[in-house]
């Protein structure tokens, strides 16, 4: 079987969460927290859920929010609607 790239050009991309038809994801290279459907994002860029999270290393998913640990800054839990 061949890998199927879903988003290529990434930062230093940390982290997977997978649901709801979509793959998502914390880039600390560049702080977002990106998101792609599951066949993968093709041409289009990612989606974007958050920016300035350089310390994003781990993401996971509640019923209708996105959450992930930054751990810049003291660290934190943050999390946005999905």
């Amino acid at each position: 079987m061949t890998p199927n790239d879903l988003a290529t050009g990434l930062a230093a991309p940390l982290g997977l969460a997978i649901g709801g038809g979509r793959v998502y994801w914390a880039d600390s290279g560049d702080g977002n927290v990106l998101s792609c459907p599951a066949s993968g994002c093709g041409t289009a860029p990612p989606t974007n859920h958050a920016s300035g999270r350089t310390g994003a290393v781990a993401v996971t998913l509640g019923n209708t929010c996105l959450f992930w640990v930054d751990e810049v800054g003291g660290g934190s839990i943050a999390g946005v609607g999905r």
